[in-house]
């Protein structure tokens, strides 16, 4: 194919003929693949080319010139520029629909005897359902901490206002930190320059216990206030079971280092042998899993800096005898 057939800042009016894996449109201009986020199939699009690469571009949408009936408006105020969610423009039986179809296309593929997979099963409260919340913390264009989520493709962090996939309890957590943060005035990581303390703050949440654990992923492992932040976050929020302190002092993306240093713990003889196993193992959701089994109030009480990179048998050993102890009893 010619490449000036395409040309990157024109605009074009295409049929959307697909949706990709992700959601994204699939149009063809003279046979070239052209993918453009937020439309939907049976949708006719005016479009801006905005890459063209040898086998497919990439467009955005000017002005949809025929909607599809599964459009709706969305209900995200930052919808269009976060990038934790990609079909809020959807009906939600629409988005059914489409996750049926690319779990169909991709076990096809390879196969002669074809198969048939089942509708989608949806969710009652398509809301608020998701267990595992990852924040970044950095720096606002007026050089201010923010706490939120990144915008496409970027790392600019738009500010938590009301997320509808995060639970409320996260959101609520995050956002008494960074209060912390300004108040405590704690410097908040830099890419830039990979200075400043607090990175990321991850939070997960039991889905029928309710029960939190929260992470708070650091440059250095000094941190002089954590203390009085941990007793800040375990008197106002007592679902909170577990808190941890990762080390990341890399230059990464990744958002977790291999270091974890606890901050506080339950007294109890069984997990003292799963929390000491999942130190050992370099992650916290051993014991907070167990804690599911083992739902009772234990008091919590600080723990004095203990740390561990590596897996020995022995701790493997100690956790197997706290699963099997806990589910027993």
């Amino acid at each position: 194919m010619n490449k000036s057939s395409v040309v990157k800042n024109e605009k074009y009016v295409v049929d959307i003929i697909d949706n990709g894996f992700e959601g994204e449109g699939i149009a063809k201009i003279d046979g070239l693949t052209v993918f453009v986020p937020g439309s939907i199939k049976g949708e006719k699009c005016e479009i801006l080319i905005v890459k063209v690469l040898a086998s497919h571009a990439y467009g955005k949408i000017v002005n949809i010139i025929e909607k599809s009936e599964n459009r709706k408006e969305s209900d995200c105020a930052t919808y269009k520029r976060c990038g934790g969610c990609s079909l809020r423009h959807m009906t939600y039986e629409s988005t059914l629909k489409l996750k049926r179809q690319v779990v169909q296309n991709l076990v096809n593929k390879g196969l002669k005897k074809k198969v048939e997979v089942l509708e989608t099963i949806g969710m009652e409260n398509p809301y608020n359902y998701r267990n595992k919340a990852q924040y970044p913390v950095g720096l606002n264009s007026e050089g201010q901490p923010e706490v939120g989520v990144f915008a496409q493709r970027t790392h600019t962090i738009i500010p938590i206002q009301t997320c509808l996939i995060q639970t409320e309890i996260s959101q609520k957590i995050a956002k008494t930190i960074l209060n912390f943060v300004k108040e405590k005035n704690i410097q908040v990581y830099n890419e830039e320059n990979q200075k400043g303390l607090l990175r990321h703050i991850v939070i997960k949440v039991g889905k029928y216990t309710n029960q939190v654990m929260c992470i708070l992923v650091v440059n250095d492992s000094k941190f002089n206030q954590e203390q009085e932040l941990v007793k800040l976050l375990c008197e106002k929020y007592p679902e909170i079971k577990t808190i941890v302190k990762n080390i990341n002092n890399k230059n990464t993306n990744v958002i977790l280092g291999k270091e974890n240093i606890n901050s506080m713990f339950f007294t109890s003889f069984i997990f003292a042998f799963s929390f000491a196993s999942s130190i050992a193992c370099g992650t916290i959701s051993i014991p907070y899993t167990l804690f599911t089994y083992f739902d009772a109030k234990i008091p919590i009480v600080p723990m004095p800096q203990y740390k561990s990179n590596n897996i020995s048998f022995l701790s493997k050993f100690a956790w197997f005898i706290a699963v099997v102890y806990n589910i027993s009893a």
